[in-house]
């Protein structure tokens, strides 16, 4: 329950500090929260923006496999 809570709470304050952007970068496939603020934190234009959610959503699709649920 508090791991829950937890990534709430950084989602939450992701949203607050970067606003939409960070629902942008959340709503990738596999974009958790930690992921979501390395990537708003090297964040230098939209075009590399992009470019990260989509490198990340790639290294989620081709490690998934080998996490415990």
């Amino acid at each position: 329950m508090k791991n829950k809570f937890d990534r709430a709470w950084k989602v939450a304050s992701l949203v607050e500090n970067f606003g939409k952007i960070a629902i942008t970068v959340i709503s990738g496939y596999g974009v958790g929260a930690d992921t979501a603020a390395r990537i708003l934190r090297n964040m230098v234009d939209e075009e590399h923006l992009f470019k990260q959610i989509y490198e990340a959503e790639r290294q989620y699709v081709v490690t998934r496999g080998f996490w415990d649920s």
